[in-house]
């Protein structure tokens, strides 16, 4: 608490008979040097003591007033400088209803015999409840009305569950699927910067939508215009897969200089330097106008460097030809996918044809070493394996047990532990983690209350690799969200929950996304 006082003239002189009048000099104190909040869900409670030089704590005679001072908000864009009355007692209690931004609150106190003002300016930072936290994302009470939710976890305050922070009343969109988040980035000016983006998608349609105090709907993908191509492609043209996304560090870009769209049956990637504009599909071979497109497995991969959000490398699955591929880029464009040539003694080949191989599962995980993990059957016999590659190509090959991986082949949800060897998926209410290491393969089980709808390794809100992130469903219970430890000792199996890392949902998930804006 800080005392502040008015610097005012302690006397009046009277030039008719040359008598002072002495002031009554207003302090006030028990106040905050600066006061931070969050707009839309706190109040603001203000208790001030006080004291005039010479009524004392008397405040028969005072008259009050609060009003907010927007001449410092940081975010209107050089609005006009406005004044908002929110209060006329002695304490405030006010409902913070504005934007984020910076301000400041004035304290009028009035002397009712004399008209003079005593005026005190106190900081106030308002911070938006969406700025960062977990991103929900499913449908209302089990159904296919969709709903994003958020647990705000605004720095040095509990976790708070805020719904609708989407307002569906009146679209009423269905058929949740994914979100998509680029990640945070150097220059946040949504005017000058196009590097930070933020998708919903439906089973019907995906958007772009606009950050801020609240999330609203910027456009269709397809009405933005950034895709112009001569293929005959599907249309309208929608995102599946967005490239870059959050990294090892934090949820910073992995790269600021090239972005890549996975529409439904197409690839487009590009530098974003300047303005975002495709024609030219990736996934072909040559460059040449004729050059037909083949199909690719519905997700990106790449490398995450263990210290750099400047770049990365990406691969995709070409599941016609059964090849992991990467891109050719020219200047900035990238113009083709290139195949890629296997090192001697590699573990395993590029082409996966070459084993009579293919892709069932992979993705993108957040090692130090920067590791792809792929999930890959033999289709002769049928027989699993796991492949990993480091950023440096590096290549790793573990075979699957499947007397001791029970169930794998049916589990949902899939994800490898950055932390250790181990596999995780989901059938049914159950998770079951395999570790996969050669010589200590095993699998253990956990019964949840409910059945899992979402499973996925959970590092960037924490920055912890021994992290997984599990939401269940039932129409009884409704719908929670549980954050597990995975045991890092290679010597014991196991995963933790974390007590206060639990928490009800209205929403049956279909998706969860950590967001820091």
């Amino acid at each position: 608490m800080v005392a502040i006082a008015l610097a005012a003239t302690s006397c009046v002189e009277d030039k008719g008979n040359y008598e002072y009048t002495e002031l009554n000099e207003v302090s006030i104190d028990e106040v905050e040097e600066r006061y931070n909040v969050l707009s839309q869900l706190d109040d603001l409670v203000i208790k001030p003591k006080v004291t005039g030089s010479l009524s004392g704590e008397q405040l028969d005679n005072y008259e009050f007033k609060w009003h907010i001072c927007n001449g410092g908000v940081t975010s209107n864009n050089g609005a006009p400088h406005t004044h908002k009355v929110i209060g006329h007692e002695k304490d405030l209690n006010w409902h913070v209803d504005i934007e984020s931004g910076s301000y400041s609150v004035i304290y009028t106190v009035s002397e009712k015999n004399t008209g003079i003002e005593s005026t005190f300016s106190i900081p106030l930072t308002v911070s938006s409840p969406n700025s960062k936290g977990f991103l929900l994302y499913g449908g209302v009470n089990g159904s296919s009305t969709i709903g994003l939710d958020m647990l705000s976890m605004p720095v040095n305050r509990d976790t708070v569950m805020i719904e609708d922070v989407f307002d569906n009343s009146q679209l009423n969109l269905t058929s949740p699927r994914k979100l998509f988040y680029s990640g945070s980035h150097y220059n946040k000016d949504p005017e000058t910067s196009d590097a930070i983006k933020f998708y919903m998608m439906t089973e019907d349609e995906t958007y772009l939508m606009n950050i801020g105090d609240e999330f609203t709907i910027a456009s269709t993908f397809s009405a933005l215009g950034k895709i112009d191509c001569q293929y005959d492609i599907k249309r309208p043209i929608r995102p599946v897969d967005v490239f870059p996304k959050g990294g090892y560090n934090m949820s910073s870009n992995l790269s600021n200089r090239l972005r890549m769209y996975m529409t439904e049956d197409a690839i487009f990637a590009n530098s974003f330097m300047g303005l975002e504009y495709y024609a030219l599909p990736a996934n072909r071979y040559s460059n040449t106008a004729t050059s037909p497109l083949f199909k690719f497995y519905p997700d990106i991969f790449f490398n995450i460097p263990a210290l750099s959000n400047y770049s990365a490398t990406a691969y995709i699955y070409d599941t016609d030809s059964d090849k992991l591929v990467t891109f050719s880029i020219n200047f900035g464009n990238v113009e083709k996918s290139v195949e890629i040539e296997d090192k001697p003694n590699d573990a395993w080949s590029f082409d996966f044809k070459k084993e009579n191989r293919k892709l069932v599962y992979g993705e993108s995980g957040y090692s130090s070493s920067g590791l792809i993990y792929l999930l890959v059957k033999d289709s002769n016999n049928g027989d699993l394996f796991i492949y990993t590659m480091d950023r440096n190509k590096n290549k790793n090959l573990f075979p699957i047990d499947k007397n001791i991986a029970e169930g794998i082949e049916n589990g949902k949800f899939m994800c490898f532990s950055p932390a250790r060897y181990s596999l995780f998926y989901a059938i049914g209410n159950t998770i079951y983690q395999y570790d996969y290491n050669i010589g200590s393969q095993k699998l253990i089980k956990t019964a949840l209350d409910s059945e899992i709808t979402f499973l996925e390794t959970e590092y960037q809100s924490g920055h912890k690799s021994n992290q997984l992130i599990v939401a269940t469903w039932s129409d009884s219970d409704k719908g929670m969200i549980y954050k597990y430890d995975v045991n890092t000792n290679p010597n014991i199996t196991e995963i933790k929950l974390r007590e206060r890392d639990q928490w009800p949902t209205r929403l049956k998930i279909k998706d969860i996304e950590w967001f820091n804006y």
